[in-house]
């Protein structure tokens, strides 16, 4: 399961290699996003993607699967997880993220109280202004274009030559749709779902984590990549950290993809032994 506003198209450097090692692999688009249907009337939802992926597993990947995501990914993972700990064997999360979108922010506990003060005016601002039709489509049209999301993914990528045009056109192609303005407005706006510290207790299957070190998003040391990198690997049993040379999306980011994917198919067979 990918990020925000991208799509199965960043776990391009995974199928083969994972098919290669005897796996079934599947990469989907998450509702709202990439090439899948974009619904107007959907409210979107971490539980609503978590109940969709839970429902694949069981009508086509065989009643069971590990899952494997990336930022809000690998949240959408572990609530399937929560929710149906039969349906899900493990779980690789790459980078994950504390939210659908950064609203979250508002209420956490890591977040100071003038943070949360300052944060929460301007998210409500920001609701108000995508709110009005004619500043929502000046908004998405300006983040839509080639420069900016080419920018936005240099930004996140330690190896900028990944960034190549076939990934900047699996995020720009889908925006073209005529529903995506509604989708990309509601996902940012939504409410942003429970965050992985006040649940992933009661979520028990083996874990990896696979953490960029250059993470401009979720640093590996600060907020939840502190929580994730350190409290969690030391609190809870079942969980290893793979961290790699990399930014947000370390399963697509130059070499680090061959570390990544090193680091699972290790871990997938220390699964499948203890199984």
């Amino acid at each position: 399961m990918h990020g925000f506003g991208s799509s199965a198209d960043t776990w391009r450097k995974q199928y083969r290699d994972f098919a290669a090692a005897g796996y079934r692999v599947f990469g989907l688009d998450l509702l709202g996003f990439g090439m899948s249907d974009k619904p107007l009337g959907t409210e979107y939802s971490i539980e609503l993607w978590s109940d969709m992926i839970v429902e694949f597993v069981a009508q086509i990947a065989g009643g069971s699967a590990v899952l494997m995501g990336n930022s809000i990914g690998s949240l959408v993972c572990c609530t399937a997880a929560r929710n149906s700990p039969t349906a899900v064997k493990g779980l690789v999360l790459c980078n994950c993220a504390a939210g659908m979108n950064n609203k979250f922010i508002v209420t956490d506990r890591r977040t100071p109280a003038l943070g949360k003060v300052i944060f929460g005016a301007i998210f409500g601002l920001l609701d108000i202004l995508l709110s009005i039709d004619a500043f929502a489509l000046w908004f998405f049209s300006k983040i839509k274009s080639r420069e900016t999301v080419s920018n936005v993914l240099k930004g996140v990528y330690v190896d900028k030559g990944s960034v190549d045009d076939d990934l900047v056109g699996s995020i720009l192609d889908p925006a073209e749709d005529p529903n995506a303005l509604t989708a990309f407005v509601k996902i940012l706006t939504g409410e942003p779902g429970t965050t992985p510290d006040k649940f992933l207790h009661l979520v028990k299957q083996p874990m990896l984590l696979v953490w960029g070190d250059q993470d401009p998003f979720t640093p590996i040391d600060a907020g939840y990549g502190i929580y994730f990198t350190r409290e969690l690997v030391e609190s809870r049993p079942g969980t290893d950290l793979c961290v790699v040379n990399a930014g947000h999306c370390p399963q697509d980011d130059g070499a680090a993809a061959e570390d990544v994917n090193k680091g699972v198919r290790e871990w997938l067979f220390r699964l499948s032994q203890a199984n």
